[in-house]
């Protein structure tokens, strides 16, 4: 065990000059040194109203909820608040029980 925290003692003293020295030579470049790691933005996915919205888009005579259900892989509370969202902005209408199409 001491052996261990010997070992992870040395790591970060490295660690911690390592960043000293980058340090250094950013501030020799005009750069400023950042203490916190640069954000990679993830691709855009789309929403999941916009998801639905675009099943429900395809079909002109209307689409179920198996059929979203299906086509998302959504469980039946999100495709529930989904579509109530949906209903309430206006965006869909409820043809019959469950079916639905695009205003």
């Amino acid at each position: 065990m001491k052996k261990l925290q010997a070992s992870l003692k040395k790591v970060s003293s490295d660690l911690i000059k390592a960043s000293k020295e980058i340090d250094k030579v950013a501030a020799k470049l005009g750069a400023q040194a950042s203490t916190r790691p640069t954000k990679i933005s993830a691709a855009k996915r789309p929403t999941a109203a916009a998801t639905v919205l675009s099943v429900i888009k395809k079909s002109r005579k209307g689409v179920g909820i198996a059929a979203i259900r299906q086509a998302t892989g959504y469980n039946d509370q999100k495709l529930y608040n989904v579509v109530s969202r949906l209903k309430k902005q206006g965006k869909i209408r409820s043809v019959s029980r469950g079916v639905y199409v695009k205003i």
